[in-house]
């Protein structure tokens, strides 16, 4: 299922709540950087480092910028099994 919202009409915790009447095994969002849901951050320019200070319970950063440093996991962007993997753990509860 896909559910796309193109303006910021209702609050997230009211969305998820809808859509898990469907009983999903996963819900990705993005945008919403100020909730507290877990987060993987992308970073693709130099301006992009702020976002990690900005944004709530950051669990990983991918990034175009190498090398780089963060006090979460960090991933290139170029190495998508990787992060990949690292996803799918995260969603069993495996790391």
């Amino acid at each position: 299922m896909i559910l796309h919202v193109a303006k910021h009409v209702e609050r997230l915790s009211n969305t998820i709540k809808l859509i898990e009447r469907f009983d999903p095994n996963l819900i990705l969002v993005e945008g919403y950087k100020d909730e507290a849901f877990p987060k993987i951050v992308l970073v693709k320019e130099e301006k992009d480092r702020q976002l990690l200070d900005r944004c709530k319970n950051v669990i990983a950063v991918v990034t175009w910028l190498q090398p780089f440093k963060a006090a979460v996991p960090v991933f290139s962007i170029t190495n998508e099994q990787q992060y990949l993997s690292y996803i799918i753990n995260q969603v069993r509860g495996l790391t």
